[in-house]
């Protein structure tokens, strides 16, 4: 044992002597390391993505009973929808999987009220706002899900305007246990 490690010993020392010699060596040290900023940098300020056009597409919402089935780690850049609670209890998801990806758009109760609101995640630089005409958010992740909850106050439709960078993808937002996909990414569930 005691020779192997002489012999590794040699050949490291070897490769690094062949490595000094055809290096060139200052002796002026390097400067100093600046000081980590303790403040973030300043963001812009919020621009609220244009509030949804009427919903021509309704659907009825126990197709968004429970979590969708295909919402797991890996997925590609996608919305999930579902609810809990007799239409009371809404969750919105994304999902991304090694890409950064825009995420925006609306949730918006057709009548009644948002009474509670949760981000399941946040990152620095995400635009998630709960206002009077519903909650619009405008966001770039990588993460594997990232989304919110909120809650209506009673038996209303709720209208979704869906968009991944930009555009629209109904075949990429999945709703409800059975992963239904909508014909379009302006859509209302309704009792």
């Amino acid at each position: 044992m005691r020779n192997a490690l002489r012999t590794f010993a040699t050949v490291v020392l070897a490769g690094t002597s062949v490595g000094l010699m055809a290096c060139v060596v200052e002796s002026t040290p390097p400067p100093p390391a600046s000081p980590p900023t303790s403040a973030a940098p300043a963001q812009p300020p919020y621009v609220e993505p244009p509030p949804p056009a009427p919903a021509s597409e309704k659907i009825q919402w126990n197709t968004a009973d429970g979590r969708p089935s295909e919402l797991k780690p890996g997925v590609p850049e996608s919305f999930w929808v579902w609810h809990d609670g007799r239409g009371q209890n809404w969750h919105l998801r994304t999902s991304t999987t090694k890409y950064l990806h825009q995420f925006s758009g609306w949730a918006v109760p057709d009548t009644g009220q948002i009474t509670g609101f949760h981000l399941t995640r946040a990152d620095y630089g995400d635009r998630i706002r709960l206002g009077t005409g519903g909650i619009s958010f405008d966001y770039h992740t990588m993460a594997e899900e990232e989304g919110f909850d909120f809650a209506t106050s009673g038996d209303h439709c709720v209208k979704f305007d869906l968009h991944i960078d930009g555009a629209n993808h109904p075949d990429r937002i999945f709703i409800g246990h059975g992963n239904v996909h909508p014909q379009h990414a302006l859509f209302m569930l309704c009792p």
